[in-house]
């Protein structure tokens, strides 16, 4: 049985930056070329990031993000896997988990470069290096852990932006629009923090 592809791009994305939309740009081209769906996981809270934004608001910001970005007819949807969880989340579970829901699925797991070179030491991660398929956003200055074994790497435009700046930015009354697609800055127009 052919399985479907599916890449699987994970985030906080509160709120979603162009750095994002260029990173989801990425993903729509190489799935398109596979015939594979793209889904967006967005995180919930963990150890070394708390996340107060409703979990309502963090999906208009997603869905505002899938605006901005051509589908180019890639399927691109929100999983909220993560959201439904309740504690601490390692993503050893989160990919047994998708493993166990979907046998009728090929998954391709995006992470940055830098975020590689400790998979070694989180929970299971002997078994991540050896088996998990994985979609590298090269990161400048940080190369692949040499251990993870199946690897595919994309390059997008460096940009020194992040959504921490962003909030900052928006809670002090800053200019941002800079940093965010059309649809997103709308969403944020509307909405105030707290995030």
């Amino acid at each position: 049985m052919n399985k479907q592809k599916t890449i699987v791009f994970g985030g906080a994305f509160n709120p979603p930056t162009i750095a994002h939309e260029d990173i989801l740009k990425e993903c729509v081209d190489y799935a398109g070329r596979l015939g594979a769906d793209v889904w967006l996981m967005p995180s919930n809270s963990r150890s070394d990031k708390r996340i107060l934004v409703s979990l309502n608001r963090r999906i208009k910001y997603i869905n505002a993000m899938i605006q901005d970005v051509d589908n180019m007819s890639v399927n691109i949807e929100i999983n909220k896997h993560e959201l439904q969880k309740q504690g601490l989340i390692k993503t050893i579970d989160t990919v047994m988990e998708f493993e166990r829901l979907h046998p009728d699925r090929d998954f391709e797991w995006v992470f940055g470069s830098d975020s590689t070179q400790t998979m070694g030491d989180w929970e299971g991660g002997d078994w991540l290096l050896n088996n998990l398929k994985t979609l590298i956003v090269m990161r400048p200055g940080s190369d692949i852990n040499p251990q993870l074994r199946y690897v595919r790497k994309i390059y997008v435009q460096e940009r020194d932006i992040s959504s921490t700046e962003l909030r900052r930015r928006i809670e002090c009354g800053e200019a941002f629009e800079d940093m965010v697609g059309g649809a997103v800055r709308q969403v944020l127009n509307k909405n105030t923090p707290p995030f």
